[in-house]
């Protein structure tokens, strides 16, 4: 039977596996909530940029309506000429703007896209992790209490084993 040390390092052992699968346990978990923020977060990304377009689009309109009210008071005409090619510029810049914004909000959610799959990655690792170093506790601490078991028997004398 083992010694009052022996379990006492067997104990120990236990108290770490349990906290190093805790740990683990606590890491996976806290990846996966930021997993699942960044893919909320994307999804906010496509509200946001449909909220930015359609603002940039009545600026647009407005701006070109302001240009053709201009040029209808001065009595331009803007069927042809300098005045049809600066409203064709201002209409092509607009929908540059647009595609921009677009753009933009692709490179955000891509951003956040990586970022999810490397905190699930995270999880994964933690969880795996915490099983190894469950495992490293437990066979470290039966070593130990075999260890301190053969240490302590060494004074004793062998034991006798009785036939019959």
């Amino acid at each position: 039977m083992a010694d009052p040390i022996s379990w006492v390092i067997i104990a120990g052992a236990g108290v770490a596996a349990a906290g190093a699968m805790s740990q683990g346990a606590a890491q996976a978990s806290a990846a996966r909530y930021n997993a699942n923020l960044n893919d909320r977060n994307a999804i906010t990304v496509n509200a946001q940029v449909a909220n930015q377009v359609a603002r940039q689009r009545q600026e647009a309109e407005m701006a070109h309506g302001s240009l053709l009210a201009g040029y209808g008071a001065s009595g331009v005409s803007t069927d042809e000429g300098s005045p049809m090619d600066v409203l064709r510029m201002s209409i092509a810049n607009a929908k540059l703007d647009e595609h921009n914004l677009y753009y933009a909000a692709d490179l955000k959610k891509l951003g956040l896209a990586d970022s999810a799959r490397l905190d699930r990655m995270h999880a994964e690792t933690a969880e795996s992790q915490a099983g190894y170093n469950t495992a490293s506790s437990l066979l470290t601490g039966a070593g130990n209490a075999y260890y301190a078991n053969t240490v302590s028997n060494r004074g004793r004398a062998p034991r006798q084993e009785l036939n019959g």
